[in-house]
């Protein structure tokens, strides 16, 4: 009898330390999947910038904005020194701003070659032999659950997706 009460109690010790690290091993694996979708759009982002790629029209149902911090530089021999405060574009589906304010012309989010331009937008550019001006480029997207799985599927058929309906950031 006393075998059978040690068995058990052993038992249960196990069963309460395998019920207590369960959450632990979930959390993993949803921080595993998140992660693996967000290292696939990014590698979409990063083939449609590279390619330059046309037709992608159905980007703006996944890009709902994009921002673009530019910050002017002066160079001397020895430093280089910020030049003004930076300038925040913003751009969308309807409107584009700069700083707060619309932009002429109005360069919205409504085409696939839109966003694939500005994701584009080189770091830095030289604006003669002192001054340079960076970007900082953030696009912010939502992963739909049918419709960006089809549209990896059509371009890489060996690509598979986990679905989540969060919101990423890509930088």
């Amino acid at each position: 009898m006393v075998e059978i009460a040690i068995s058990l109690a052993i038992i249960a010790f196990a069963l309460v330390a395998i019920i207590g690290v369960l959450p632990l091993g979930l959390d993993v694996q949803k921080e595993n999947r998140q992660e693996t979708i967000i290292n696939q759009d990014a590698g979409y982002f990063m083939d449609a910038i590279r390619n330059g790629a046309r037709g992608l029209d159905d980007l703006t149902n996944y890009v709902f904005a994009i921002t673009n911090s530019v910050q002017a530089y002066e160079t001397t021999l020895t430093t280089t020194n910020p030049k003004g405060s930076p300038v925040i574009y913003g751009y969308s589906y309807f409107e584009s701003r700069r700083d707060g304010a619309l932009t002429v012309p109005q360069f919205p989010l409504n085409h696939g070659s839109n966003i694939v331009g500005i994701l584009g937008t080189p770091k830095l550019i030289a604006d003669g032999p002192d001054f340079f001006h960076s970007n900082y480029v953030v696009a912010y997207v939502r992963r739909s659950a049918t419709g960006w799985s089809r549209r990896l599927t059509r371009f890489r058929p060996s690509t598979r997706v986990l679905h989540t309906a969060k919101t990423s950031r890509q930088i």
